[in-house]
């Protein structure tokens, strides 16, 4: 009956963690078979946060047949919060696992956001092909409908039925391609010990993989792929970063520069495995075109309606459609899709984020928000260290006419990212103010584990004097312990002051 306390940095302590994670591996095993004694269907445990052991499998046969990710959010977070490591979890695993989301929406409580469900069609596919570009076989939507009311009203997808249509649309698409989307397998790197605490607590990277606690989260590579936890060396990878020093973990991620981890982007994705597009929209309409089926889907632009007072208890409150006249249109297309720009009728010269020149920013190329110009961003996301050196990004513009021009950086909100700096040519660094007016908001994730800033706005930082013909200007990103070091840079530009 005595109570024994174990001291956290002894090979006791660390015994009974793996003694308690293979235990609980092999309950889940259990209780998928007693499940499977009864009901002949495959057994698949919801899982996030981190990368735990007890959600692989050992075993060969029977037991757990898949790990479902529970993500929300959209863009890159829904890589973040946990896609990665539930597809890390499945692969790690003795057997073929299904690897499905089991759980997704852009957010789940009304304190995160107002609307229902998905606003558009863009952010619902760009939030299913994510998963899909990232491994998974299956998406389940949660939230259909609540009766009464349990708190997840914004997941009540019922209160705005285009989105039934959207997914219905997408099934159809989903169909089509079912040999691609089964042949369709990401690359990714792994960090070997899975849990890097652990390693160099003990000393002994063979003892580092944790079954109870500790970080297991995941990073992303400049190419589009992500470095996931690794429990043993014999993980299939083109790169096993072995180290249990977290700084140097980063710096081989981002030397990475393998061809097998360049993922392809949304837009590449959607044309190669998919089959499909968007269209260049029009103000009244969003186009989506299916080689495969060889048609074209129009959507109408509908406003978000006003929020609603009172009437029906079983609505709650927030948006939603209580008439719709909404037509959608099918039609054959042979048209030539386009890139693209999403630039709003502003005026200037013009350079995507993604077009920087050099830069040392980590995510050169970040898609997965229907809002950004051309579909991506440049990113600097430096989570868990503090780079050595300010983070920078060269652009070069040609300048036509001399004169004065406006210098604007369309990015996400200044006020919560890093303290930046930017300069034109050789003159003096300026800092960037936190304070600068936003203009032409877009409101843009509600919930997200990557991104601080849920909005993405236009940003005038200067007036500038230019000569024609070439000009370069570099922002910098500076180091920052206090949060972390990030930047969103969507489109830069130049615009001409008249008179």
């Amino acid at each position: 009956g005595a109570l024994i306390r174990l001291d956290e940095g002894t090979r006791h302590f660390w015994d009974l963690g793996e003694y308690r994670a293979d235990c609980a591996e092999e309950f889940n095993n259990l209780i998928a078979d007693a499940v499977k004694s009864v009901h002949n269907v495959p057994v698949i445990f919801k899982h996030n946060v981190r990368y735990k052991r007890m959600f692989t499998s050992s075993r060969t046969d029977g037991g757990l047949d898949g790990i479902g990710w529970e993500s929300y959010g959209d863009g890159a977070s829904l890589m973040v919060h946990n896609a990665g490591v539930c597809f890390a979890e499945a692969e790690q695993s003795n057997r073929t696992l299904w690897s499905v989301v089991t759980e997704t929406s852009p957010a789940a409580f009304e304190t995160q956001k107002q609307e229902i469900g998905y606003v558009t069609p863009q952010r619902m596919f760009d939030g299913f092909d994510t998963f899909l570009r990232g491994g998974a076989k299956g998406i389940f939507v949660f939230g259909f409908t609540f009766d009464p009311p349990g708190g997840f009203m914004t997941t009540e997808v019922l209160r705005d039925p285009r989105n039934l249509e959207w997914m219905w649309v997408y099934k159809r698409i989903l169909e089509s391609r079912a040999d691609e989307i089964a042949a369709y397998k990401p690359t990714y790197a792994y960090c070997y010990p899975a849990h890097l605490e652990f390693a160099a607590r003990f000393g002994d990277a063979q003892f580092a993989i944790d079954g109870h606690t500790g970080a297991g989260r995941i990073f992303p590579l400049p190419g589009g792929s992500w470095v996931l936890p690794a429990e043993s060396r014999d993980v299939q990878t083109p790169l096993l970063i072995e180290t249990t020093d977290r700084a140097e973990m980063v710096r081989q991620a981002l030397e990475a520069r393998q061809d097998s981890l360049r993922w392809p982007s949304l837009e590449e994705f959607r044309e190669t495995v998919l089959g499909c597009r968007f269209l260049p929209d029009t103000a009244e309409s969003i186009r989506l075109h299916s080689t495969q089926l060889g048609m074209t889907v129009e959507w109408p632009v509908m406003p978000l309606p006003e929020r609603k007072t009172g009437g029906n208890a079983t609505i709650g409150y927030g948006f939603y459609y209580d008439t719709f006249g909404y037509q959608t249109q099918w039609s054959q297309a042979t048209e030539t899709p386009e890139k693209q720009r999403g630039k709003r009728g502003w005026p200037g010269i013009w350079v995507e984020g993604e077009d920087a020149s050099r830069t040392t920013f980590n995510r050169p190329s970040a898609d997965g928000h229907a809002e950004l110009s051309g579909g991506r961003c440049l990113t600097a996301f430096c989570t868990d260290y503090v780079p050595e050196a300010p983070l920078f990004a060269e652009f070069r513009l040609r300048v036509p006419t001399p004169g004065r021009y406006e210098l604007w950086v369309r990015e996400r909100s200044l006020a919560k990212m890093s303290p930046s700096r930017f300069r034109v040519n050789e003159e003096d660094w300026q800092e960037v103010a936190s304070d600068l007016p936003a203009t032409d908001p877009v409101r843009l994730d509600w919930w997200s584990s990557i991104f601080a800033g849920n909005e993405l706005a236009w940003y005038r930082y200067a007036t500038v004097d230019l000569e024609a013909g070439a000009a370069t200007v570099t922002v910098e990103a500076l180091p920052d312990a206090k949060r972390r070091t990030e930047k969103h840079i969507d489109v830069l530009r130049l615009q001409p002051i008249e008179g």
